[in-house]
């Protein structure tokens, strides 16, 4: 069967990660990437042993054939045209090794705005020179050392300009909250939701699986608790940085090829998300609130708002007992009527249980009259479970970075 290039499918999760040393480049390491939940690696080697292998297990690269472009530094902003020309581009394109398993061309890293016209003009060139390959530009973060490379004065303006001047069919970002700060992240995701609905497109993200530091590894609750939290958000990709390489510290693979324990963690996590996504893919996100009846640190961090109350549609005052702290995306079907609920645990991001809400908390809602004969089913940590209602409020418990999925589906 012909391999699909499935970042080219609209309106479907994909699950991929970064960086892939030559160290790994064995048969039983890329059938472990396999079998941990990847769709597709990024910043590949546009190597033919390499490519030949992730063909083999069926796995998508986004490769590193063109001149690189990082421009997370001040110095070069605005001078990409000069060094990363069309005309180079088309001298390389004969030297490109193609590959099924090649499903797009990375172009850059965390371009400032500046760049943003030349960038088009090698997105548009790479189209033309491999048509069945999407171009790939991932935008800075939103931490607070970067914002002086965007090339706008708002983050929200950066984002808006190249949705409009590059014409993607997404934005992808990365942003790490355990390093960089948990309101810095919750405050980008909503920025770059909301113009990506407001414009008609997908939401890539890219998140860490790894630490910084190498006195601690990342918790099961805390990639999980990322995973949700980009669903909740509507995202379409969750990137993991990083499988090997670059700067982390107690990776899944060291770059010797050597897997360590990160890697049954993170396949745990990506089994939730692949158990819920025929699900979730039937489902386009409409709004995100915060529901909390107390106001947490890493919402006013960035001065955004929180409801004690809501109602989303058909689901009527939806409602976290105190402490609880929930995010809450509300979705509508695709196709045909139905509606659903995407809700993070946001009460204690860090997945430490001494720092959770002993127990956990209540979250409730009602069902609108209008909806009349329905169906609820829900799913929590990829896990299916019936929705308790009692005096005609559905009641959820709510623990240490759960992710809940609930739809409602009418009968008639």
């Amino acid at each position: 069967m012909k391999m699909k290039n499935l970042l080219l499918q609209k309106n479907t999760l994909k699950i991929g990660t970064y960086c892939f040393p030559e160290a790994c480049w064995t048969d039983a390491h890329v059938k472990a990437v396999k079998d941990c939940g990847i769709d597709f690696i990024t910043t590949c080697a546009d190597n033919p042993r390499l490519l030949t292998l992730l063909e083999k297990h069926r796995l998508g690269a986004i490769v590193s054939f063109y001149p690189g472009w990082w421009g997370g530094i001040n110095y070069n902003s605005g001078l990409l045209h000069k060094t990363n020309t069309v005309e180079k581009y088309e001298e390389m394109a004969p030297t490109f090794v193609d590959s099924p398993a090649v499903w797009a061309m990375d172009l850059g890293d965390e371009p400032n705005a500046l760049d943003f016209p030349q960038f088009r003009k090698l997105a548009d060139a790479s189209r033309r020179l491999f048509p069945d390959k999407l171009p790939y530009i991932n935008l800075h973060p939103m931490s607070l050392n970067r914002l002086t490379n965007l090339g706008t004065a708002r983050y929200s303006a950066y984002t808006e300009r190249f949705i409009k001047e590059l014409d993607f069919l997404y934005v992808s970002f990365d942003n790490y909250m355990y390093d960089w700060g948990v309101g810095n992240f919750y405050e980008q995701i909503r920025t770059v939701a909301e113009k990506c609905r407001a414009y008609g497109r997908e939401m890539w993200v890219v998140v860490q699986v790894n630490s910084e530091q190498p006195e601690y590894s990342m918790r099961v609750e805390q990639l999980r608790h990322q995973a949700s939290l980009c669903m909740s958000f509507g995202a379409t990709v969750i990137n993991w940085a990083c499988w090997a390489g670059g700067w982390w510290c107690n990776k899944v693979s060291d770059d010797n090829g050597n897997i360590g324990p990160q890697y049954a963690r993170l396949q745990k996590v990506n089994r939730e998300i692949r158990a819920v996504a025929p699900i979730y893919n039937k489902y386009a996100t409409q709004e995100v609130k915060f529901v909390t009846a107390t106001h947490p640190v890493h919402l006013a961090f960035n001065q955004q708002d929180s409801d004690k109350m809501v109602t989303l549609g058909n689901f009527v005052d939806v409602t976290a007992a105190t402490p609880g702290f929930a995010t809450v995306g509300y979705m509508k079907k695709r196709r045909g009527r139905g509606e659903a609920l995407m809700i993070t645990d946001s009460s204690n991001p860090s997945g430490l249980p001494s720092l959770g809400v002993p127990g956990g908390y209540d979250l409730s809602f009602g069902i609108a009259d209008t909806a009349r004969s329905y169906t609820l089913h829900g799913w929590k940590n990829g896990q299916p479970f019936d929705v308790p209602v009692q005096d005609g409020r559905a009641h959820l418990r709510v623990g240490n970075c759960d992710s809940i999925l609930i739809t409602l589906e009418p009968l008639v």
